[in-house]
């Protein structure tokens, strides 16, 4: 199953010949400056790349926040380390010039506590066009938040030119309901999902979204979804 490709095909940002290795290779994943940052804030840093699933090259890097020994999960200082790591992120891109979109992934416990203000003062400092940066969304279990202040945010972040995406799965389930409150921009495949579900079942699964919706599925991305160094994505 191949899906069309993603909205970077309008503006030729991804239109670039880049595979994994080489992306290794050139790119070198996060500076040293970046890396310490990170870590005094108690979190880890890493860029890893993010293809579509239409047989295109390297669509953009995905960072994620993975809190460190020693931060109290859902504490006040959690929040403030993963505002900054997201920050820190956001100035790490701009500053190595990585190619095609930033995604950060995001509960929706951390989204809500995230300073909205600060994420777009550091985009604007940092130079990074608003419309490389994509927030992906997920709800993990247990999550109980406020899906009117969610919307609020996303508006927010809309309106300012930064896409909103979701997370298709959350261990191994669709999250239907969170796509349907947020109508994504595109939709995340992470190799994780890939090791709970097969891929004839995932495929399934986005074949049938729109019926399910009522919405025409948006474009889909994925990091190393069954890839490793190919620079290819397809089901």
């Amino acid at each position: 199953m191949k899906l069309k490709s993603s909205i970077c095909e309008t503006d030729g940002v991804c239109d670039m010949q880049t595979t994994a290795e080489q992306y290794q290779h050139e790119w070198g994943g996060v500076s040293s400056a970046g890396q310490m940052i990170a870590m005094l804030a108690g979190m880890r840093l890493s860029h890893s790349p993010v293809y579509t699933l239409t047989g295109r090259t390297m669509d953009g890097v995905r960072v994620q926040s993975v809190c460190m020994p020693g931060c109290l999960p859902d504490s006040v200082a959690e929040g403030r380390q993963k505002t900054l790591f997201i920050l820190n992120a956001i100035r790490d891109f701009a500053v190595q010039q990585l190619p095609g979109y930033l995604y950060i992934d995001l509960s929706l416990c951390d989204f809500i506590a995230l300073a909205l203000d600060d994420l777009l003062a550091a985009v604007d400092r940092s130079m990074l066009p608003v419309q490389r940066l994509v927030i992906v969304l997920t709800e993990e279990p247990g999550d109980a938040v406020d899906r009117q202040v969610v919307m609020q945010g996303v508006a927010t972040l809309r309106e300012a030119g930064i896409q909103v995406g979701a997370r298709l799965l959350s261990e191994g389930y669709i999250q239907l309901a969170l796509i349907c409150l947020l109508k994504p921009q595109c939709l995340a495949l992470y190799a994780s999902d890939r090791a709970l579900l097969p891929a004839r079942n995932i495929a399934g699964l986005l074949a049938s979204l729109p019926r399910m919706t009522g919405e025409l599925a948006p474009p889909v991305i994925a990091d190393n979804f069954d890839t490793m160094v190919s620079g290819s994505c397809s089901m």
